[in-house]
């Protein structure tokens, strides 16, 4: 499970520092330190999905979830575009193809 997958990483005691530009920037001094610089929203995209980078620095980027064929993720798998297939599955040491219905 992906909530498994990520306590794993936790647990490991892997130092994590969140990226500047996902960082909040409520003062003056955060912003002009760079803090959310450069933030991308993905909704804002036509596709809502825009390949970013959101692990901490220096930490290899793990996929967490594959959609699975069955109950709910089944039905949010139809959601993913072939834009996000290839930029998950580029991330994969194997690679599994979706089906998109």
């Amino acid at each position: 499970m992906a909530i498994e997958k990520a306590l794993d990483i936790i647990r490991s005691g892997e130092q994590a520092i969140v990226p500047l530009h996902l960082r909040n920037a409520p003062t003056r001094l955060m912003k002009k330190e760079g803090y959310g610089k450069e933030y991308h929203y993905p909704h804002d995209s036509p596709d809502h999905f825009i390949e970013e980078h959101y692990f901490p620095v220096g930490m290899q980027e793990t996929v967490l979830y594959i959609f699975s064929d069955s109950g709910f993720a089944k039905k949010y798998r139809r959601h993913i575009t072939p834009s996000m297939e290839a930029t998950i599955y580029a991330k994969l040491e194997y690679h599994t193809p979706l089906i998109l219905l």
